[in-house]
């Protein structure tokens, strides 16, 4: 049984390619007619294999590093940097894009804290590695070997704690302006006139423009390829609408302005004890 699990983890692309061909299927179903005649229970157990089938394959990995160690520490040290480059190439595509907005906080908390995980399976990889390669070496250059490992792993530090700070800045905006857009529907339901219904209409939409741009944030990283955004575009364009309706909307129709608002909370709720005015 260990022979086969690190045999799987060396050749990590025997098992990385088809799994990653079975989620593409996987994210085809929300448009098959079949899928949708499913109850909203068992569409959203479905949803989540994808991610369930992420986390078995860096389980797998890591496994296979481990059962490594022992036999053969240079597969062990690329199983772990293999871990970092998979997740930043895969890791947008494993996260579930039905319910997203109910998934927020959890969605929010893996990109975040796997992004990390993964940056520290890269940082102990290479140093593993190249202490592995100076086993048999002179000792006299261990000392800079030393040296060196302690500088990548201060590094390591600061890109975390990069990383954490820029996850508390975007939920104290996130928290901020879906609070700001909130207000902007109270004050526009509440207006007694159409000409100040029109003006506060116009101030409703820039607060949407504004939570918007956080919206398609990334969380955990700034670069174009790798990272998680906040919300996926059919999750957007959904809250979207529910929110143009209720300023569009005529006076009297409370459960439009009540449905924009839910998912407002959902928002906030999601930001809950993330907040740090002070970043």
């Amino acid at each position: 049984m260990i022979s086969i699990v690190v045999w799987a983890g060396s050749r990590w692309l025997i098992v990385a390619f088809p799994l990653f061909m079975v989620i593409l299927m996987f994210r085809a179903w929300p448009g098959r007619p079949w899928y949708r005649g499913l109850s909203e229970r068992k569409r959203k157990g479905l949803s989540r294999l994808p991610l369930i089938a992420y986390g078995l394959l860096l389980g797998l990995m890591l496994l296979g590093a481990a059962m490594a160690v022992q036999t053969d520490g240079s597969q062990a040290a690329l199983n772990l940097m293999v871990t970092w480059v998979m997740h930043s190439i895969y890791a947008s595509g494993f996260e579930p894009e039905e319910f997203a907005l109910e998934r927020m906080r959890g969605r929010l908390s893996r990109a975040v804290h796997l992004r990390v995980f993964a940056l520290w399976c890269g940082i102990t990889g290479v140093a593993w590695l190249a202490w592995w390669a100076m086993s048999g070496g002179d000792a006299r250059y261990r000392i800079f070997l030393s040296g060196a490992t302690l500088t990548i792993a201060l590094g390591g530090i600061a890109a975390s704690l990069k990383v954490y700070t820029r996850f508390r800045k975007l939920c104290t905006a996130l928290n901020r302006q879906s609070q700001r857009l909130l207000r902007s529907l109270e004050e526009l339901w509440n207006a007694s006139s159409d000409e100040e219904r029109l003006k506060l209409g116009q101030a409703a939409r820039r607060s949407w423009d504004d939570l918007h741009e956080l919206l398609v944030t990334k969380v955990d990283t700034g670069f174009d390829i790798p990272g998680v955004f906040v919300l996926p575009e059919d999750a957007i364009e959904e809250l979207k609408q529910a929110v143009m309706a209720a300023i569009d909307a005529a006076p009297g129709e409370e459960a439009v302005l009540q449905r924009a608002a839910n998912r407002l909370f959902v928002i906030q709720a999601a930001c809950r004890g993330r907040v740090d005015a002070m970043t």
